[in-house]
């Protein structure tokens, strides 16, 4: 439960676009590069680390998985 809570957070953060971002900080404050901290030479928006960011890539693709492993799991667990 607590970690479909976190999710359900993190979703209304982005949609509402209230995460942390280094460009959210930039759009409210000016005081703060745009840039994404990791130097991969984009915007650091919400959907550029969640989508595109090639540094965050191993951990999409490892939640990627753990999403399917574990859907799978209670799908072949289901009585259909």
């Amino acid at each position: 439960r607590a970690s479909s809570a976190y999710s359900a957070l993190v979703q209304l953060y982005a949609r509402s676009d209230q995460l942390d971002t280094t460009y959210a900080r930039f759009r409210r404050f000016g005081n703060v590069s745009p840039m994404c901290i990791s130097g991969c030479d984009a915007l650091e928006t919400v959907h550029h680390v969640f989508v595109s960011c090639p540094v965050y890539r191993s951990f999409r693709q490892h939640a990627t998985q753990t999403l399917i492993t574990e859907t799978s799991r209670i799908l072949d667990s289901a009585e259909v």
